[in-house]
């Protein structure tokens, strides 16, 4: 017996029988085929039976199933007349074809796991008459943040310049530029949270700084993705296997797994800290203890299992 090629054997499902009941029709038409004469056929035998079944149970226009089988529409036309003739005349249908009892379900998975990063963004600002002395004093502030931050050497993953930004400002009447305000952002991602309030204090007490977060997130490759994912299979299987016992039936097999999108849930926990000040404060920073916000990662799956006669 031929089995129906791969490339299509996810397609039986289309065609409401079991494998078992598209091989014993596959083996009917095989002498009927072989006496046939005219243009070859392009599609092997259990592919063109499988072609002929779907075409029988589905409302595809021939359009589709050209599409679906990938070959071209004229063939498709030309197949399902005679191949429905063939199908019906050649095949006995007693005893009946099994059709296949399907459940359909959505497994789902929620962790609330600790956070594995912070991240806060420091926006240094600079504002004088004179353009020069703008972007002069925006240079020094720069690099005097950069120095600061390399104090804390591995509590830092990453820090990252964002947009440098210098603009004039106009007075109340005209065009007669007043000042010139300039300020470059720079993000910090964080690992070592202990050092974290300390950290983000000792940057906002700082001359023209604003500090805005931190933000709480994991790793785009955290393990907890995974495992999100493995349970929530693992809840479609046990929510299937709970509908066909409902129904006095047990799961066969998988026919479909689909992932209709993960989302690692993040969940921000937001404060600001500014510091406007003419002069920068000599006073040590008070400490500030900062409690990570857990992260929801979600996860979901779409699963369609065979199961045997429901006792009904």
């Amino acid at each position: 017996m031929q089995p129906v090629s791969r490339r299509y054997s996810r397609l039986t499902a289309l065609t409401g029988l079991t494998l078992a009941a598209l091989a014993t029709l596959t083996t009917r038409p095989a002498a009927a085929r072989s006496a046939a004469t005219g243009r070859p056929w392009r599609l092997a035998l259990a592919d063109w039976v499988l072609l002929v079944t779907t075409a029988l149970r589905t409302n595809l226009t021939t359009r589709a199933l050209a599409a679906v089988f990938g070959i071209s529409q004229s063939m498709t036309v030309r197949t399902r007349p005679r191949s429905t003739t063939t199908a019906s005349t050649t095949y006995d249908p007693t005893p009946r074809l099994q059709l296949m009892t399907t459940v359909a379900v959505r497994g789902e998975s929620v962790r609330e796991v600790e956070p594995e990063l912070a991240e806060f963004t420091v926006v240094t600002g600079a504002r004088d008459k004179d353009r020069q002395t703008t972007l002069e004093r925006l240079r020094e502030r720069a690099d005097t943040l950069r120095q600061h931050l390399d104090r804390f050497g591995e509590a830092i993953e990453k820090r990252e310049t964002g947009g440098l930004h210098v603009y004039p400002e106009a007075g109340r009447r005209g065009e007669r530029v007043t000042a010139y305000n300039g300020s470059v952002s720079t993000t910090v991602t964080v690992t070592d949270f202990a050092a974290l309030g300390e950290m983000m204090l000792a940057v906002a007490g700082r001359d023209q700084t604003q500090v805005h977060g931190p933000n709480w997130s994991l790793r785009p490759d955290s393990p907890v993705h995974q495992e999100a994912r493995a349970a929530a299979v693992a809840d479609a299987i046990a929510r299937a296997r709970e509908y066909a016992a409902a129904l006095g039936a047990e799961v066969l097999e998988l026919i479909e797994l689909s992932d209709p999108g993960l989302s690692g849930g993040r969940y921000e926990a937001q404060a600001t800290y500014s510091a406007y000040r003419g002069m920068s404060s000599k006073s040590a920073p008070a400490e500030l203890q900062l409690d990570p916000q857990r992260q929801r990662v979600y996860a979901a799956v779409e699963a369609r299992f065979t199961i045997t006669s429901p006792a009904l």
